[in-house]
């Protein structure tokens, strides 16, 4: 009879211990959401964001956080930009592991010569046939970047689309005739540094295609989207309608830009939300995408710009809690700091990966 009563005791002292517990982490939740939520609304009124959602995940305590601007929420799309690399690069990863591909191999190995062609030109050599995978996917391999360098031909796509708020149409033919006319900036492999080239995963994008004789898009859904649980994230393909992703609100471009979104495919094409940004992020960094013995290949991290490191389709933030991750020049971004153990996703959607990231680590801030 005592030892009933002093199970019955004891487990009534622990239930108390669990309620309270409960209690405690509801209130700490509580006042985390209040400054999560003052955080993110000061933020994107003095900087006079229109549009925007983050999300936030702590993979300790299993806290939850998101904040969105009128009209947008953790469901609404939004262009993707340069994220999309991540994607692009986790396909490369599977392909490798599956033997279809080696990172050290030359793309000569893989595309025909008219896919690169005189791209590659330093001190009037062509280095094109020498550029390998790796290099491409740690942009170590010297060429130059068609998106944010312009020609005497051919103004960059930064200033025609972000600067002079034209949407611009460019298929891959254009994009070599504009690489044809940019040097390269040094020969493959020969740089301490990175020197981001959104062509690089445009070639990277035609690997995947050749390789395995299926669309972008149905290898994004293989490999990604279907581990990852994403249900709403897909490739913007030309002809398609703009439909309810959020028009670009910024200080230069506004509105749609179908044609744009079209043309930069594998190096920056993906709608996604910040709901399944979230998805992927997890599924990233817990090694569900791909051979969790890629990761020392993954991180072999060059300097890429103050604070700022790139691997192989990853940029480590040394300056924001040492998270890992990429930025989207839509001003979109998806970080995970293993020191904090959260992860935060989102978009401020105005063409300024600098509001995105600064407001991503003010939210980090107050974990």
């Amino acid at each position: 009879m005592k030892k009933m009563q002093a199970i019955i005791i004891t487990s009534l002292l622990i239930a108390c211990a669990v309620f309270c517990c409960a209690c405690s982490r509801k209130k700490d939740f509580e006042k985390l959401d209040s400054r999560l939520n003052e955080c993110f609304d000061k933020y994107v009124t003095q900087n006079s964001i229109e549009s925007s959602c983050f999300r936030l995940f702590n993979q300790e305590t299993g806290y939850n956080w998101s904040g969105s601007t009128d009209g947008v929420d953790d469901n609404s799309h939004f262009g993707m930009a340069s994220i999309t690399k991540m994607f692009t690069a986790v396909v490369i990863f599977n392909l490798e592991s599956e033997g279809k591909i080696s990172f050290d191999a030359p793309i000569s190995k893989y595309l025909p010569k008219s896919y690169y062609k005189g791209t590659a030109v330093y001190k009037g050599t062509d280095y094109a046939d020498r550029i390998t995978i790796r290099q491409l996917l740690s942009h170590t391999s010297g060429l130059a970047d068609y998106f944010s360098e312009s020609s005497s031909e051919y103004p960059s796509i930064v200033e025609t689309a972000y600067e002079q708020n034209k949407d611009i149409r460019y298929p891959y033919s254009n994009i070599l005739a504009r690489m044809r006319e940019l040097p390269a900036l040094n020969i493959p492999g020969e740089s301490r540094k990175a020197n981001y080239s959104d062509f690089n995963y445009q070639l990277l994008g035609k690997i995947i295609e050749t390789v395995t004789r299926k669309s972008l898009n149905d290898n994004y859904k293989k490999y990604i989207y279907t581990p990852s649980g994403m249900k709403s994230t897909y490739l913007y393909e030309p002809d398609m309608k703009w439909g309810d992703i959020e028009e670009i609100r910024g200080k230069y471009a506004n509105g749609e830009f179908p044609l744009m979104e079209a043309s930069e495919q594998a190096a920056g094409g993906i709608i996604s939300t910040a709901d399944d940004l979230m998805k992927f992020a997890k599924a990233y960094f817990s090694y569900t995408l791909f051979d969790e013995s890629l990761f020392s290949d993954i991180t072999s991290f060059k300097d890429l710009s103050f604070h700022k490191q790139y691997g192989l389709g990853l940029m480590h933030f040394s300056n924001i809690y040492d998270s890992y991750g990429h930025t989207g020049s839509l001003g979109c971004v998806v970080l995970y700091s293993p020191k904090l153990k959260t992860y935060v996703v989102g978009t401020v959607n105005n063409c300024s990966s600098k509001d995105a990231l600064s407001l991503a680590k003010k939210l980090l801030s107050e974990m």
